[in-house]
């Protein structure tokens, strides 16, 4: 009975195991099948999606591929204010959503419209307006909401640019650093707004026309282009038959407004590239791109005779190259302004191409790339500057340097575009003959005095050659034989004496002796209460019937004087032209631009004056560098960017000032020499890291010492003074110099009297 029993249990589980087992094998079917029939699914809809991409690109985050870098936060995220739902609400943004209200009210009050009426417009176009953005950065905003965010963002952008052309930010009491921070923000690609949505905003608003050219004035003002050079492009389009420009060639970069920009950033690419021309960019099926590249950088150019020259229009596509008389070839590239603002500009711009729904020939990644072939270090940034091409207001040329560099990393650049330049390039760097005559005139040719130094030899080779003739002559008659070839002896061992010692003489007094620098500490030392601050401020006591607010404030007085606001005001009608193409102390010594100590220590008193002899004097307030320097300027800084500080900004536009002036320990050396700087700090590579790091990101008066820049400019300009500055710095700089030049004449003096003896006495 038992037996029987067990049996049945053990028969009826393993029925029932069996049984559970095979459902759980149709179970595990139904689920593979399932899931492979998915899969299936999710090929056949990426195949779908592939053919029917977006029209437009969506305004989405930055591509995954960028993400990871390390100064992601610093180059692709909002600094003041967010605008659009990708960093809306984020605590840091505060103060700038109540700068955002501000500028809505006032765009409000100008439409001539009820509020109500300009929301109701966004919310009623809602679901167009979302398409606009990618899913992912939308889909947390009911609909509302997301018409909220973009209704008071879209009217804060439009009355910011207004306000930004007319000047008005003062009006509302938001001070000129908060605008040029909040400028960068606008050019973000996380920061963008549909275009379509500051198009309907300006169609409701009575202001439409003013509205409209405010953003064009704007961008003509941000698109990383000097204004001077977009008026005279504008001028060049009036005039016909222009060898270099023709009419046809500017009307192919006009932008056309047919098709409306996505965003902000998408303007200011088309600004900057002009119309697409894809078809002139692509080459045939038969062809292959030949892109070996053998040159590296400007200095080689212009080692191979090839000059740089400024466009004559801004479009970043007009880089071209052209041939010229005396086997010179000419690299024209468009003018750009480097300052803060460019590499985040640029690096958004780049993020922009690399959207994968947008499709674009990547052409900010191609000039980027092709810029940063020219570019290898600051003397390739030196040449750019002095061929007027690149406006540093970064830094030194280094840092320039550096910049583009740095954005020039991993970048895929369309190969059709500049294909023609480089390859023309290459062949005219390739030959060797252009490339020995470029180094000969270089040699020669370069400035009056190495044309006259070429001239020189040849007038000695010529007189040696005459002297040895009359001497073959003489020799075979004449009574006078020996007594000329004697005299000739004694000359040319005269001459041979004389040259020795000079070069002797030159070579052992070059530099002056280490007891002269001594002594010359020694009196600075005695004269020490010159530099002290205190006792020159003393010459600067203003009134105190305006009572300081704090000690800072005092010393700010005390070292700016009294201002003069009306002294450095432009008239309204006249644009800032700052075109600054020298860089740094030694640059401007070169030019025949000699620093002088100011009379007193007000930091206002900087001016120019012209002297006799083609030099003229910069003048600068004496400034004494100690562990504290930083500290105090760094704060004044801070002070004047208060928000509720109305000021002219004018310690931040002495720094920036110093800062242009600036690069390296040898300018800093310039300065000391000339008394105008007090080293207390330690070595003077110390102190030029000190200005160049206080004057990262500062925004200073363009009006504050635009006077003396335009005068330094105008002089460094001028190649007659340049090349007699360099003519008496290479021989009256000091003794020695200058009995080396007396040396030479002498020299050919001597073999000149040499040569007229010999043939008098063959006579």
């Amino acid at each position: 009975m038992e037996s029987c029993l067990s049996n049945a249990v053990t028969r009826e589980a393993c029925e029932t195991s069996r049984g559970a087992t095979e459902e759980a094998q149709v179970h595990s079917i139904s689920i593979e099948t399932s899931t492979l029939e998915a899969r299936f699914e999710t090929v056949k809809k990426a195949g779908e999606n592939a053919k029917n991409h977006s029209p437009s690109p969506k305004i989405q985050k930055v591509i995954f591929l960028l993400r990871d870098q390390e100064d992601f936060k610093k180059y692709y995220e909002p600094r003041v204010v967010s605008l659009g739902p990708i960093h809306h609400g984020k605590e840091k943004y505060k103060l700038g959503e109540t700068y955002k209200l501000v500028l809505t009210y006032e765009f409000v009050n100008g439409s001539g419209k009820e509020i109500k009426d300009l929301y109701n417009k966004i919310e009623e176009n809602i679901k167009e307006l979302r398409e606009c953005f990618e899913e992912e950065v939308t889909k947390k905003y009911e609909d509302e909401s997301l018409a909220w965010v973009l209704f008071v963002d879209g009217c804060a952008v439009l009355q910011y640019i207004y306000c930004a052309t007319k000047d008005q930010f003062k009006q509302l009491n938001i001070k000129p650093d908060s605008v040029t921070f909040g400028q960068q923000d606008l050019f973000l690609l996380e920061n963008q707004l549909p275009y379509r949505l500051l198009k309907w905003l300006m169609s409701l608003s009575k202001m439409k026309k003013e509205l409209w050219e405010s953003i064009e004035t704007y961008f003509a003002q941000h698109s990383m282009v000097p204004d001077e050079q977009q008026s005279k492009q504008q001028q060049t389009k009036g005039k016909r038959g222009d060898i270099v420009l023709s009419d046809e060639k500017i009307n192919e970069q006009i932008i056309s407004m047919d098709k409306e920009p996505i965003h902000l950033l998408d303007h200011l690419r088309t600004k900057l590239l002009g119309k697409a021309q894809l078809d002139s960019i692509s080459i045939s099926k038969e062809k292959t791109i030949q892109n070996w590249q053998s040159y590296r950088n400007v200095q080689e150019l212009k080692a191979a005779g090839i000059r740089l020259k400024r466009s004559r229009n801004s479009c970043l596509r007009d880089i071209s190259f052209s041939k010229q008389i005396l086997r010179f070839g000419h690299l024209s590239l468009p003018p750009i302004i480097v300052d803060d603002s460019t590499k985040p500009k640029f690096l958004n711009l780049i993020a922009y191409e690399m959207c994968l729904d947008f499709e674009n020939d990547f052409g900010i990644t191609s000039y980027i790339s092709f810029l940063d072939t020219l570019i290898d270090e600051a003397s390739d940034v030196k040449m750019l500057r002095k061929a007027r091409i690149l406006h540093n207001f970064l830094g030194s040329d280094e840092e320039v340097a550096k910049l583009f560099n740095e954005i020039g990393n991993d970048l895929v650049p369309n190969p059709d575009i500049y294909k023609d330049v480089k390859s023309h390039i290459q062949g005219f760097y390739d030959c060797k003959c252009t490339t020995w005559m470029a180094q000969f005139i270089h040699d020669h040719f370069s400035s009056p005095w190495t044309f006259l130094a070429f001239c020189g030899v040849l007038l000695g080779l010529g007189l040696t050659a005459a002297q040895t003739w009359y001497a073959v002559e003489s020799s075979r008659s004449g009574p006078c034989n020996d007594l000329c070839k004697n005299l000739t002896q004694t000359l040319q061992k005269m001459e041979k004496e004389l040259r020795e010692s000079i070069e002797t003489f030159v070579a052992h007094h070059s530099m002056a002796p280490d007891d002269h620098q001594l002594k010359q500490q020694q009196t600075k030392g005695k004269k020490g209460n010159t530099f002290c601050l205190e006792e020159k401020l003393k010459e600067q006591i203003t009134s105190m019937d305006e009572e300081p607010i704090h000690l800072l404030d005092h010393l700010r007085t005390k070292l700016l004087g009294k201002a003069q606001l009306e002294s450095y005001m432009i008239p309204k009608g006249k644009a800032v032209q700052d075109w600054q193409s020298y860089r740094n102390i030694q640059e401007l010594k070169a030019a025949g631009i000699h620093l002088k100590r100011s009379d007193n220590s007000c930091l206002r008193n900087i001016h120019f004056s012209k002297q006799i002899l083609h030099f003229e004097h910069l003048y600068l307030p004496p400034i004494i560098v100690d562990d504290s320097t930083r500290l105090k300027f760094l704060n004044l800084i801070a002070y004047e960017m208060c928000l509720d500080f109305e000021n002219d900004f004018g310690i931040t536009s002495y720094i920036s000032f110093l800062d242009s002036l600036i690069d390296e320990a040898s300018d800093v050396k310039m300065l000391r020499k000339t008394r105008i700087l007090h080293n207390l700090l330690g070595s003077d590579e110390e102190v030029a890291q000190l200005f160049n790091k206080i004057g990262t990101n500062l925004v200073p008066n363009p009006y504050l010492y635009l006077k003396v820049k335009l005068q330094i400019q105008r002089f460094y300009d001028c190649k007659c003074t340049t090349w007699m500055a360099e003519f008496i710095h290479d021989h009256f700089s000091s003794p020695w110099t200058f009995l080396a030049f007396c040396g030479v004449l002498l020299g050919l003096g001597l073999t000149a009297a040499q040569t007229w003896y010999a043939v008098r006495t063959m006579r």
